[in-house]
């Protein structure tokens, strides 16, 4: 015969995210937001969570984490429900949402290019976590033709971009390119990694590697307009770390 012990009052509760709500030593829950958060027990050597839903008959809740690859948390962005909406920010990274009936999402912050998202109805693995959805967000990278060398990294699960009509660039980078006089820059990109194949897209126009871990590329530009150039590898390419250098000067 098995014996159970009620040891609720003598582990140590808590929730995550920790806005979400409190809960008293006995494991009384008090949410303080609709969402979804997971709460936690340890007891001696032993560890279990539980995930907690807090919305209205009939709608969705969520739980997402806003990264900077690989893994850096995003604080102080702001998530918007496009329907909705209603917006929570993310003072540890994370937001929470509930009474939602579409997942359609934006996420904006100052230095960093914003995002639009579609939420998972359904919790999976992100890393060793239980989420939603996982959105990386990359910062503002601006370079003036002329300028010096430039050194970035993609990782594997960098941002993508719809570059063309058929074509999704991931993972990419977006790089925004001035220039003080109106013609044509050169664009030079390299990189080490012999086996990773990256390409450039400029106004829908790619433009693949002219030799082993190199691209040359010509394009027109206006002064005054920013262009919009991006580095990366079409989706579904195997991927890790990828160091690449990027420069350009006038043509």
């Amino acid at each position: 015969m098995i014996d159970f012990e009620d040891v609720s009052a003598e582990g140590v509760w808590s929730v995550h995210p920790a806005r979400a709500g409190t809960i008293s030593p006995t494991g009384l829950l008090t949410a303080h937001r609709l969402g979804r958060f997971v709460v936690s027990l340890n007891y001696s050597r032993f560890s279990s969570g539980a995930e907690v839903t807090v919305t209205r008959p009939g709608t969705m809740a969520v739980l997402g984490y806003m990264y900077q690859p690989p893994s850096l948390a995003i604080e102080g962005a702001q998530v918007r429900n496009l329907q909705s909406g209603q917006v929570d920010d993310t003072p540890d990274g994370y937001f929470l949402m509930g009474n939602l009936t579409e997942l359609r999402m934006s996420a904006s912050k100052k230095l960093f290019e914003p995002v639009e998202f579609i939420a998972n109805p359904d919790i999976y693995w992100f890393g060793t976590e239980a989420l939603n959805v996982g959105v990386s967000m990359q910062k503002i990278m601006r370079v003036e033709a002329g300028s010096a060398q430039t050194t970035d990294v993609l990782w594997p699960d960098d941002v993508q971009y719809q570059v063309t009509g058929e074509t999704v660039c991931q993972p990419c980078r977006l790089v925004r390119l001035v220039t003080q006089t109106s013609g044509t820059i050169r664009i030079h990109i390299t990189w080490t990694d012999v086996p990773s194949t990256l390409n450039l897209w400029v106004n829908g126009q790619m433009f693949p590697p002219t030799a082993t871990g190199e691209i040359v590329a010509e394009v027109p530009i206006t002064r005054g307009n920013e262009l919009m150039v991006y580095v990366g590898q079409i989706r579904g390419a195997s991927g890790k770390p990828v160091t690449f250098t990027f420069a350009a000067w006038p043509g």
